[in-house]
């Protein structure tokens, strides 16, 4: 989505948001480190305050942010089973080894058209790219599910257009949907933990 679209960044607070991600040495971050001498050489103070900020445990109190972790996990749990077992699925449905593999490049030319179109349609108004991202993982989920009961040349190629169309969104709007939740300034912290 477009950057001008987030209150958080149009506002004055987005300097806070800058500061998060970039800091310049100030003088009392010098002055700490002349004064370290005599104190720990692996955690001086400038260290452990950088570290701090950069791991804002508080987020583990927030229940969206539980939800979107454990969400991101089961996702990635099953995100490359596909992956794996698709050109063998695909050669007990009959198709020839060259087209199998052809599947799988297939995802991928599915998953970057996608993506461009999942990032503009989060940016169009009044469209959720929360809800947007569960319609189209559930999608895959069922799909995914009814993948193997249908084993058929037709059904692979059907299947393969689906997961790499519904994959996208995870990959597109994962961001944009912590910045919706948590808020400009939880961003980096938020992918980091």
């Amino acid at each position: 989505g477009s950057l001008a679209k987030l209150p958080q960044y149009r506002s004055q607070t987005s300097i806070g948001y800058h500061m998060s991600v970039t800091h310049i040495p100030t003088r009392q971050d010098i002055e700490e480190e002349e004064d370290d001498e005599g104190k720990c050489k692996v955690c001086p103070e400038a260290v452990s305050r950088v570290l701090s900020t950069m791991l804002d445990i508080s987020l583990l109190q927030n229940y969206s942010f539980i939800l979107l972790a454990f969400s991101g996990f089961f996702t990635m749990m099953g995100f490359f089973v596909p992956f794996i077992y698709i050109v063998d699925r695909a050669e007990k449905a009959g198709i020839d080894k060259d087209s199998a593999v052809f599947l799988l490049s297939a995802i991928g030319i599915f998953n970057t058209v996608a993506r461009i179109l999942c990032g503009w349609l989060s940016s169009l108004q009044g469209v959720s790219a929360l809800h947007l991202n569960n319609i189209f993982i559930t999608a895959g989920g069922i799909a995914t599910i009814f993948s193997g009961m249908f084993v058929s040349v037709f059904s692979q190629w059907v299947y393969t257009c689906i997961f790499g169309i519904t994959c996208a969104c995870f990959s597109a709007l994962r961001s944009i949907i912590v910045v919706d939740l948590l808020g400009l300034d939880k961003l980096t912290n938020a992918f980091g933990i």
